[in-house]
């Protein structure tokens, strides 16, 4: 009985269904698994310049109270953005690059957002923009996108999953123990 519980309890910690957002607009990458909403900091008017320089400065300042400085690494100009299986959110390739933030610019606005999950996406929601950050519709390319990297690596964290396996395994292990004793 013992074995059929360890069995049962470890197929379905091992069986958890993966949950991603896909895209949904034909053409090659449909049904593409995208990851999740890439995590949104802030968005500013456009004041003034708005070269590398400029949006690196800006990129600082927002990321400066975590402790982190960026470098601009790229910027991709008239980039399709695609629609996708959650309500108001778009997503958008970047690949070959994996920044780890990156910058959403139209005409008046730009909106900064930590690339959190699939990094060759970016992955957006359109509530998270101002009311006045108009991206057009959908097919209209985004003005353009400009990455940023931190230039540290990013380490992974232990998945739940995996520490609630360590967990039971420890003790099952204990109550193995104990019982011989």
């Amino acid at each position: 009985m013992k074995k059929f519980a360890l069995v049962s309890s470890l197929l379905v910690l091992f069986a958890a269904p993966s949950w991603g957002i896909t895209i949904t607009d034909a053409g090659a990458y449909y049904g593409t698994d995208v990851g999740s909403v890439d995590t949104y900091k802030n968005s500013v008017k456009i004041v003034g310049s708005s070269d590398p320089t400029a949006e690196e400065a800006w990129v600082n300042s927002e990321l400066s109270s975590a402790g982190t400085t960026t470098s601009f690494t790229g910027k991709d100009e008239d980039v399709k953005f695609y629609g996708t299986d959650a309500l108001n959110t778009f997503a958008f390739s970047m690949a070959p690059n994996t920044p780890e933030y990156f910058v959403i610019k139209n005409a008046t606005y730009r909106a900064l957002y930590q690339n959190t999950n699939e990094l060759g996406w970016g992955v957006f929601n359109f509530t998270d923009l101002p009311d006045k950050m108009n991206l057009g519709k959908l097919g209209d390319p985004i003005s353009h996108v400009s990455r940023f990297d931190s230039g540290t690596t990013p380490v992974p964290e232990p998945s739940t999953t995996l520490l609630l396996g360590a967990g039971l395994l420890g003790f099952g292990l204990y109550s193995r123990k104990r019982s011989k004793q």
